[in-house]
């Protein structure tokens, strides 16, 4: 890709299509469209670009919903409640309630540029339990894996904007302070690892970030 605009255009339109950032029952096409971000991912890393924060929006919505297919898993969010059972005495019912399905869940939805906090009823739990075992069928979690992994082979450029996007997804997902996710900011932390043996001058453009 070249051409920016052009590039943002296709890679945000394919984004929406993939049904992530929605509540809306997936269909084998949005599956599809799910392989193609991975693959452009994996494939066009150094020309993604801004491009770079649609993919990552998706890889995150992505996680949320292999983690709600998981037998026995808990949110991000339940571990922070489990660390306030300790500290408030009152938690432990606040606990409880959850296990119970009485405390509503939120999730950030995104569209036309804007992303806002929603509540999700019992409905849309329903579909997202039917949607998480699509993609847990039909997507190999491994390629999110190597997705970050091949950060190493990123051009300094390409690097600088992959953290930018990532931090930015980041923040976001810790921005609702009473079920926040720390799937991002645990990537970042593992990119920077990878990504050690970088020049001083390329670290000193990530740390600006």
């Amino acid at each position: 890709f070249d051409m920016d605009t052009e590039r943002d255009a296709f890679v945000s339109s394919l984004a929406k299509f993939t049904y992530l950032t929605t509540i809306k029952e997936m269909k084998q096409k949005n599956i599809e469209c799910i392989k193609a971000l991975l693959s452009i991912g994996l494939s066009e890393g150094n020309n993604l670009g801004p491009s770079w924060l649609y993919v990552l929006h998706c890889i995150s919505q992505l996680e949320r919903l292999q983690l709600i297919g998981t037998r026995g898993a808990r949110q991000d969010f339940q571990f922070f409640q489990m660390e306030d059972e300790v500290l408030s005495p009152g938690a432990a019912s606040r606990s409880n309630a959850s296990i119970a399905g009485q405390q509503v869940v939120k999730r950030r939805a995104h569209g036309l540029g804007v992303s806002a906090l929603v509540a999700i009823g019992q409905d849309d739990r329903q579909v997202e339990l039917v949607n998480s075992e699509s993609v847990a069928s039909q997507i190999d979690a491994a390629q999110i894996e190597l997705l970050f992994n091949k950060s190493t082979q990123l051009t300094p450029q390409a690097v600088v904007h992959f953290v930018t996007q990532l931090a930015k997804v980041s923040k976001e997902e810790l921005a609702l302070a009473d079920q926040p996710r720390i799937f991002s900011l645990q990537k970042l932390v593992e990119v920077a690892d990878f990504n050690m043996s970088r020049m001083r001058v390329v670290w000193g453009r990530i740390w600006r970030v």
